[in-house]
């Protein structure tokens, strides 16, 4: 059974209760949002300088909504959020901008209309080595790449499992020597 609308917004505020300490007081605070609600927001937390530090999602009557948080950024890092991609729109987006010393800080899976959606927050980083990530791998695809990571010394940073009509695997990988 999928969660309902008040099982999300209950587990956002959860959320922002936990981080209200971290949280300081140049930061915006979005809560079930549709996706026009969602850009309006983008777009003012960049006028306001503000950096978007986490966006979740999920899919209420075949509609995604979404939950998000902006800050201060007292370091001024360039960033980039996108809704609304396809799994190949976000490999595509996550190579462009890694290959520009983009990393991949937040992302959250959602269906809509019964199709595979991605929204996701990239910050740029100046430590060095290079993020890139894989998705829709299936369980043997993963397997097989967790192999060739430990032969090439690389690290896995996150792994992410979500469901679909076939289970998915997703692995964001830190090519940094070990």
């Amino acid at each position: 059974m999928p969660p309902s609308i008040w099982t999300f917004l209950f587990g956002c505020i959860a959320l922002l209760g936990g981080l209200s300490g971290f949280i300081q007081a140049e930061s915006r605070i979005l809560v079930g949002a549709d996706d026009a609600q969602l850009q309006a927001w983008v777009d003012q937390a960049t006028a306001d300088k503000l950096q978007p530090l986490w966006v979740q999602a999920v899919t209420v009557q075949r509609q995604p909504r979404f939950c998000a948080i902006a800050d201060s950024d007292q370091k001024s890092r360039s960033w980039s959020m996108r809704h609304n991609l396809t799994p190949a729109e976000f490999q595509t987006e996550f190579e462009r901008l890694a290959k520009d010393g983009y990393q991949l800080s937040c992302w959250t899976g959602y269906l809509r209309d019964q199709k595979d959606q991605i929204a996701a927050i990239w910050v740029k980083h100046d430590e060095g080595g290079y993020w890139h990530a894989l998705s829709q791998m299936s369980p043997v695809q993963f397997q097989e790449k967790l192999e060739e990571m430990r032969n090439n010394r690389e690290l896995p940073w996150q792994i992410t499992h979500y469901a679909t009509k076939s289970p998915r695997i997703d692995l964001r990988i830190l090519s940094r020597s070990a």
